[in-house]
């Protein structure tokens, strides 16, 4: 099914459908006889039928809408659902309710103007515009899905503030966490922690933004599962105590969809929040909860909604990244990790040094192909920059978000938050003091041609089964456990 989503805006809908269902038919024939396993080669090939038919149906239904629509002017009603501004537009997605052309009802639209907008998320506004034909930049690039057209809007008209509850309470949780983080000032360091916080860029000045992407260290502005994977585990330490492993898997729960409303569904939190639920899930049926299957089952479900999904690069990034922590950085740090428990602080700050450069490695090599087909470069003192940054985002999003709840607490809330938000703009003042100096320091991106990026691919696909195979070998030899974890260390049978 992911492979086939690959294929789907490459060769249509039709092969993809086509490999979906030769998969089907394939897996059956291959299934064993025992009957144990019938129940699941059955639901297994009905999925894969269900999905052809989707995938199918969805490339003709887009097709036929967006050439109907092309240069066709109209009047609209629709939902804002968010909103990013650009260097010369604005931009904007729209849920479209009602049109004068009946085709565009029930598309989303993504929106651009050359001038700012005064509408907010969740707004409904009603609009003349330009229907355009999706090219390269919208139809595939930036979206989780294909149901996108792009429009110029002419001029518009607020029809009503908040018409959406959700957008409502996600614009109104957004807009407390801002001005928890600017009520020390609105200087660089707010912005910066709103930026860590909710993902807000617009705030964040050009400066600020070329030295995070010269440090390779974007991934830390924007909402992704490493902020999602920081909260959940500080808010699992918290609990993993104090109440039973039903409650805590349901506090859990609601966690994560409270984090994924106030960041508006990104997709980069909904793919972290799905595998963190489902994992969740195994705990809850006593179950071991493996990452890699967790995070696989998550991206198939999302592949069969969100057929166009592998053409959204902050996905792509998100999950090569996520396969590394839990891939070949997790196998690493599993061979290599004796000789540290019960040590002096010393190893373990050298352990965590190791850890946290192992992490950053990975995660370079196996995004590699990613970055240098979309952005023709990538940056190699990346891991110097995740291993001395890494902490300070931590500091931010614990002490951050902490203050932005008890902001909304009443009379009290705003006062007590105080300490906490002081503490996080400590860290963001860390995070853009270190950023400059390696920023200036002219060690930075490295230009590669996009094309390029199937060489890169070869050295990912190679270096994951080369770690996989040292690793097991490492680990075939460990027939007496290292001295730190035997509990008679003076025995040596």
């Amino acid at each position: 099914m992911i492979f086939a989503s690959f294929l789907l805006p490459v060769a249509g809908g039709l092969v993809a459908a086509g490999t979906l269902i030769g998969t089907a038919v394939l897996a059956f024939c291959l299934c064993p006889k025992d009957k144990s396993f019938w129940p699941r080669a059955a639901v297994t090939c009905t999925l894969l039928v269900l999905a052809a038919v989707r995938f199918l149906s969805l490339d003709l239904y887009i097709s036929h809408k967006t050439s109907r629509l092309a240069e066709y002017d109209a009047e609209i009603e629709a939902i804002v659902y968010d909103i990013e501004p650009q260097k010369n537009t604005s931009r904007f997605y729209l849920d479209i309710i009602s049109s004068t052309e009946e085709a565009a009802e029930g598309m989303s639209a993504v929106g651009y103007m050359f001038e700012a907008v005064t509408f907010s998320a969740g707004d409904k506004i009603r609009a003349e515009v330009t229907f355009k034909e999706n090219d390269d930049r919208y139809k595939y690039s930036d979206f989780d899905s294909g149901k996108y057209i792009s429009v110029k809007v002419k001029n518009y008209a607020i029809l009503k503030r908040s018409a959406s509850l959700f957008h409502s309470f996600a614009d109104k949780a957004r807009r407390g966490i801002l001005s928890a983080a600017n009520s020390l000032g609105a200087d660089d360091e707010a912005k910066l922690l709103g930026a860590v916080l909710i993902g807000n860029k617009r705030s964040v000045t050009t400066d600020i933004s070329d030295y995070v992407r010269a440090t390779g260290t974007s991934h830390m502005l924007v909402v992704s599962g490493l902020h999602l994977g920081i909260l959940c585990g500080l808010v699992m330490r918290l609990l993993k105590k104090h109440t039973d492993r039903r409650l805590t898997v349901l506090i859990m729960t609601l966690f994560v969809i409270f984090i994924a409303i106030i960041c508006l569904f990104h997709i980069s939190i909904l793919r972290a929040g799905l595998t963190y639920i489902i994992m969740l899930i195994g705990m809850l049926i006593f179950r071991d909860s493996d990452s890699e299957n967790s995070l696989g089952m998550a991206t198939t479900i999302l592949a069969f909604f969100f057929p166009y999904l592998f053409y959204n690069v902050a996905f792509m990034l998100s999950a090569a990244a996520t396969f590394a922590v839990i891939g070949p950085a997790g196998s690493i740090l599993d061979t290599f990790r004796f000789g540290f428990k019960g040590s002096p602080l010393y190893l373990r700050a050298l352990r965590h040094i190791f850890e946290v450069f192992t992490v950053a490695v990975c995660a370079l090599i196996l995004t590699l192909p990613i970055t240098v087909c979309y952005f023709g470069s990538t940056s190699l003192i990346a891991p110097l920059s995740n291993l001395l940054l890494s902490f300070s985002v931590t500091g931010m999003l614990a002490a951050g978000m902490l203050g932005a709840l008890i902001w909304f607490v009443p009379l009290l809330g705003k006062v007590v938050s105080v300490p906490f938000i002081f503490v996080a703009r400590l860290f963001a003042g860390y995070f853009l003091a270190t950023v400059k100096i390696i920023a200036e320091s002219g060690i930075g991106f490295i230009d590669i041609s996009p094309d390029k990026f199937i060489f890169c691919g070869i050295i990912t696909a190679l270096f994951i089964p080369t770690v996989h195979f040292i690793c097991k070998k490492v680990n075939s030899k460990k027939e007496i456990k290292p001295r730190a974890y035997r509990k008679d260390p003076e025995s040596l049978d």
